[in-house]
């Protein structure tokens, strides 16, 4: 057939987004390999300077603990990026050793169980929109917390570009859904700030 049916279609479209996933998975999979074989993923800690990612130190307790508060302290540059500084390793203004009065460690708890109660009702409420946008943000913001393996850094705004575009959609998607003038009202302040 040249044309096909118009009853087709469907199943023309199932077919063509089966292709696709498909070709992303692929497109991946050759990705992490090729990277793999260039550049490891791991980092060794020998290779890691204390200056520039100050969490070689730290061991124990401290390597869970710390991550939730470089969570804080993306979390409080997210919401108001006051207090910006050149370098987070060198100038030991983050450390190893995470302090039970540091207000950047119970940020970085309530932006996690902030983040499982959203994540849960958006799936009791079939929002998979917003879902994916919520894994999409945990997965690149998981990338750059040094939990799972240290990175070359410890910290730095510009980590958190992509992880915020998933939390801007996010607000975006919140906003539309107010009624206009308080829409209006809110956007001014957000752009104005």
């Amino acid at each position: 057939k040249i044309f096909p049916d118009v009853s087709d279609e469907p199943r023309l479209r199932a077919r063509g987004r089966q292709a696709l996933l498909l070709l992303l998975v692929w497109s991946l999979a050759l990705y992490i390999y090729f990277r793999e074989r260039i550049l490891k993923f791991w980092w060794d800690r020998s290779f890691l300077d204390y200056t520039i990612n100050p969490l070689v130190h730290s061991h124990g307790i401290d390597r869970i603990l710390m991550p939730m508060v470089l969570l804080g302290r993306y979390v409080a540059l997210l919401l108001a990026p006051i207090h910006l500084v050149l370098d987070y390793g060198g100038s030991n203004v983050i450390g190893s050793h995470a302090h039970l009065n540091d207000p950047y460690l119970y940020l970085g708890f309530a932006a996690v169980i902030a983040w499982i109660i959203l994540f849960i009702l958006t799936l009791i409420r079939r929002a998979w929109t917003a879902a994916f946008c919520l894994f999409a943000s945990a997965a690149l913001i998981g990338m750059v917390l040094n939990l799972v393996t240290l990175i070359g850094t410890i910290f730095g705004e510009r980590l958190m570009y992509i992880p915020s575009i998933f939390l801007c959609i996010l607000a975006g998607m919140l906003l539309v859904r107010l009624p206009r003038r308080p829409m209006i009202a809110i956007a001014t302040i957000v752009l104005v700030l």
